[in-house]
């Protein structure tokens, strides 16, 4: 596991990392691993780069620096369909689409990435559209609030490369593999929509409080969140099920799995997606917000010898879960920030 004085290492020095825009077919440098979401030790997860593989098919990771650990999947699928023609731009569910026969989803091609402090920014070819998509991490001294809202996010971006329209969707998903190493462990969740927000919810049925399965702890809540609108689509299920929904209709159909089961069990799933209808370029980025939730984070010994559960600072400033959640989707409006 990332010792807490590496973590802080890493943290006050990523200030000074500068930033790297790497067109992949003159790389001579190759990351073995690039962040999506680093926002403590409990909550990392990376890309891997090897060489010779396309990264756009691989399922994202886990952090965790013992070399006897195998390693452990980070369920996040990412796909889009381009005039009926479906491409995934992040995870491996191609290749398992390949193997069972299945309609075929074509991996994406990337064309160049960019890694800041903040930000990991993927430069995609989808067929007939080029897609921009950024993985950030905000960093915000200022605002301790926000600083503790333990929330990453997603935004996509697409244009035409042919200067035409096309018929454009995109789809995100997680999986219940985000909670614990131990897959047969059982989670269930629960989908809240209102008029601006929608979000799903995933949590341990029996957590371990400050339990650790191969480094991941396991008494954490994971949240899955979009601001809801014209477009936006969402269900739960099996893999398979959403996310063939997705490749055969562009959207989902708003059903809701209520089996709750182990995280390996038909791989429980989480998505939303956006139908952008024809266009030649998206008005505004299509985002998503992913959070790991600890609650308490730390157990205290106080002076006198007393143990103490203590939670994470903005608990102090919110009275519900779809408060910060909304709080957390407010960093939309910074994504103009971080890309300037």
């Amino acid at each position: 596991m990332l010792t807490l004085s590496a973590f802080l290492f890493l943290v006050a020095t990523l200030p000074f990392v500068r930033p790297h825009n790497i067109r992949v077919a003159d790389q001579t440098f190759w990351p073995a691993t690039i962040p999506l979401a680093v926002r403590s030790p409990y909550f990392s997860c990376w890309l891997p780069m090897e060489q010779n593989e396309n990264p756009l098919a691989q399922w994202p990771q886990f952090w965790n620096y013992a070399n006897n650990i195998s390693v452990q999947t980070l369920g996040r699928e990412g796909l889009v369909r381009v005039d009926g023609t479906t491409y995934q731009w992040l995870g491996s569910w191609t290749q398992q689409t390949q193997q069972s026969g299945a309609r075929s989803v074509i991996p994406a091609k990337l064309t160049s990435f960019q890694i800041t402090p903040t930000r990991t920014i993927l430069t995609i070819l989808a067929g007939a559209m080029n897609l921009n998509v950024t993985f950030l991490t905000p960093i915000e001294p200022s605002d301790w609030v926000r600083q503790s809202i333990p929330f990453s996010y997603v935004a996509l971006e697409a244009s035409s490369n042919d200067g035409q329209p096309h018929d454009f969707q995109v789809y995100a998903d997680i999986s219940a593999e985000w909670l614990s190493a131990n897959g047969s462990s059982v989670v269930n969740w629960t989908t809240t929509s209102t008029s601006s927000i929608v979000y799903h919810e995933i949590k341990l049925t029996s957590p371990i409080p400050y339990g650790e399965v191969s480094g991941q702890a396991n008494d954490g809540t994971m949240y899955h969140a979009m601001v809801n609108g014209a477009g936006v689509s969402f269900s739960t299920g099996s893999d398979e099920s959403c996310r063939n929904q997705f490749q055969d209709s562009g959207g989902l159909n708003g059903s809701l799995d209520s089996d709750f089961r182990p995280i390996t069990s038909n791989f429980p799933v989480f998505p939303f997606s956006v139908g952008f209808g024809s266009i030649s370029s998206t008005p505004s980025p299509a985002v998503w917000a992913v959070g790991y939730v600890r609650d308490p984070v730390i157990h205290y010994t106080r002076p006198d010898g007393t143990k103490q559960s203590r939670g994470p600072y903005y608990r102090a400033n919110f009275s519900s879960p779809m408060e910060f959640v909304c709080r957390s989707l407010n960093i939309i409006h910074f994504l103009q920030i971080y890309k300037k």
